[in-house]
């Protein structure tokens, strides 16, 4: 299956080493968060970028500023999993999910939060630029987190959660 997958281009949101993987054969918007069809009411909320934009960011003349990134390449997601040194939260998203925006600002609440500085990578995949890694991992309701220790899954979670429940289950899982 590495083999088959192009190079992978990361941005990485400061602090947690969160990463934002941009972007599994497009999705049911029905089977979107928790059961409802939604869709980006303005897509000048992702800055084009396909990657949600954490709440810590400032407003500037109705300008959406990101969190500083850092671009990181892997040859595959086998690659990325064998070569993190912490566990890796991964969150499966599509653009056009609505709860995979309010997810994206949840995470990025906690790409700021000192109790995770350093424990978590937290890597973001849009699921319509990369379908085999979803169906890999059979990615079948958006948003879906996957928590990844020693390149094994130890915890999924599907739908919007908010940060202090992600963080919660974070903390006992580490």
């Amino acid at each position: 299956m590495g083999s088959l997958l192009p190079t992978i281009a990361l941005l990485a949101l400061s602090v947690v080493p969160s990463l934002a993987f941009s972007p599994v054969t497009p999705f049911n918007p029905a089977r979107c968060g928790v059961g409802a069809a939604s869709r980006i009411s303005s897509p000048a909320s992702l800055l084009g970028t396909g990657v949600a934009l954490a709440d810590s960011r400032k407003r500037r003349s109705g300008l959406l500023l990101p969190l500083m990134a850092e671009k990181k390449t892997f040859k595959s997601m086998d690659d990325m999993l064998e070569n993190s040194d912490v566990p890796l939260l991964i969150d499966f998203y599509a653009t056009w999910c609505g709860p995979c925006v309010i997810m994206s600002r949840e995470l990025g609440t906690l790409s700021n939060d000192e109790d995770l500085k350093g424990k978590v990578t937290i890597v973001k995949i849009d699921t319509e630029k990369y379908p085999a890694i979803a169906s890999k991992y059979m990615i079948e309701a958006l948003p879906t987190c996957c928590l990844f220790k020693n390149g094994e899954i130890v915890e999924r979670f599907e739908g919007a959660m908010r940060a202090e429940q992600i963080k919660e289950m974070l903390l006992l899982k580490l």
